[in-house]
């Protein structure tokens, strides 16, 4: 929480690593939610608990979105533009071809970042 007061860690991040820390724990990520704005809120729902090398890729990803936050601190509609992108694969408004193409444009000069969000892929497509 120190990180997001001081604005070194984005609202959305903040959300995913609170949902981890609760895992699953509805009184607690309810009273957490009354902080959040309605875009932010953590969905309530029956989820089962991450397995343990499931939750060493979630850590993976959060640095991962972090070094793409920080390398675009100068300018954060990039960022803002990734993470749109990821929310509409989440919600299937996008296909795989569809975000692997607007990520190599986005990160067209950051050959780095294009290489390290290939790895977070899905293999079995």
């Amino acid at each position: 929480m120190t990180d997001f007061t001081a604005q070194r860690m984005d609202p959305y991040i903040v959300r995913l690593v609170v949902k981890d820390l609760f895992k699953g724990d509805k009184e607690l990520l309810s009273g957490f939610n009354a902080f959040l704005p309605k875009e932010l809120m953590i969905e309530l729902d029956d989820e089962q608990p991450i397995p343990p090398t499931m939750a060493d890729e979630f850590w993976k990803a959060i640095d991962y979105i972090m070094k793409v936050k920080e390398t675009f601190q100068d300018d954060d509609r990039i960022y803002k533009s990734f993470m749109n992108i990821l929310d509409m694969f989440k919600k299937k408004e996008k296909s795989l071809d569809e975000i692997c193409n607007e990520v190599t444009i986005l990160f067209r000069n950051h050959h780095d970042l294009r290489v390290e969000f290939y790895h977070f892929l899905p293999r079995n497509l």
